[in-house]
């Protein structure tokens, strides 16, 4: 099917309101308006999600690849914005949330359902759903929230409650907190490495990247993607913690490495702080990227529903598109 000829019913052209990575990379989870889809990152076929249903979603979660959380949006939702809908692998409702605010997050983990109000951050016991622990934030417009583990133990990561930078991570319990001070300006985006040990952040100025240990709060390093404000839209890890990369709202995903510098450098002032290592073009302000399976690999997905994949040589600072295939609901 051609880009074209992807629209509605009233001709307009189709545009994921959602794109989100499972915490495992390998699904990719999109809605529009009036659908949702789920799909394979490893091998995406155009018309051919793994799960898709009736219904404007908001914010989705996937576990083990089986079970979904889905809260409606738009004017044909799937339920209700202030509900949330677990499904089994058969589609089938085994669970449902009911709050009295809207909820603009929620994510799945074996032991846990977290949800995300305007500000607060709700944590339900899987098996009960019991709410275990509610911890309040500042006003977070967007649901920003991570769950991973580190060690075995669970993380979750939420935005502060005194100031707009600030950000927490909770450990096991979700009790006595990292505090970290982590931007002068609100905070747009974060991601966590595979492990669970780093944390990526990115304001709402979107210029530096500050990467920490989740253990000692401690900064590990902080990246420059450039000197103009712009939005980032996500943030990715490599597997082997090296490299970090992003999208932006200025049409250009960027990789930087993130392994320590010299302490003593004496680099002052915008200089200071490195650059990325190189950039990779894109036709569009709204993408997801992740790093590919394969090394030296970057999968991008736009809100209008392609999907590229690119191999790219650092040494040289040269790209290839290795594939594109057009995603519709």
């Amino acid at each position: 099917m051609n880009q074209e000829d992807q629209v509605l019913p009233n001709g307009s052209p189709v545009v994921h309101q959602l794109l989100a990575i499972s915490q495992d990379h390998s699904r990719l989870l999109c809605s529009n308006l009036h659908s949702y889809s789920v799909y394979p990152v490893s091998n995406i076929v155009s018309d051919q999600p793994l799960r898709q249903g009736h219904g404007g979603v908001s914010c989705m979660s996937i576990l083990d690849n089986d079970i979904l959380a889905l809260v409606g949006s738009g004017s044909d939702p799937y339920c209700a914005s202030n509900k949330v809908k677990i499904l089994d692998a058969y589609q089938l409702v085994i669970l449902e949330i009911e709050l009295r605010q809207q909820i603009l997050n929620v994510a799945l983990t074996h032991e846990n359902i977290v949800l995300v109000t305007t500000t607060r951050t709700l944590i339900y016991d899987f098996a009960t759903l019991h709410l275990i622990r509610e911890v309040g934030t500042v006003k977070n417009d967007t649901g920003i929230v991570l769950v991973g583990s580190l060690n075995n133990e669970r993380i979750l990561v939420t935005l502060g409650v005194d100031s707009l930078g600030t950000i927490r991570i909770y450990r096991e319990h979700f009790n006595d907190p990292v505090l970290i001070h982590a931007h002068d300006n609100a905070i747009q985006c974060m991601a966590l490495s595979k492990n669970g040990d780093k944390l990526a952040t990115a304001s709402k100025k979107g210029t530096l990247i500050r990467i920490w240990d989740t253990t000692s709060g401690e900064e590990i390093k902080c990246v420059r993607r450039g000197a103009a404000a712009v939005e980032i839209h996500s943030l990715d890890f490599s597997d082997d913690e090296e490299y970090l990369c992003l999208s932006s709202s200025n049409k250009t995903i960027h990789i930087f490495n993130i392994t320590p510098i010299n302490m003593n450098s004496s680099w002052l002032g915008y200089t200071s702080y490195e650059k990325s290592l190189m950039t990779i073009p894109l036709q569009e302000s709204h993408a997801t990227v992740i790093f590919g399976e394969e090394r030296n690999t970057l999968k991008a997905f736009t809100s209008s529903g392609i999907a590229y994949t690119f191999s790219y040589n650092l040494t040289d600072q040269t790209y290839e598109i290795e594939e594109k295939v057009e995603f519709v609901m």
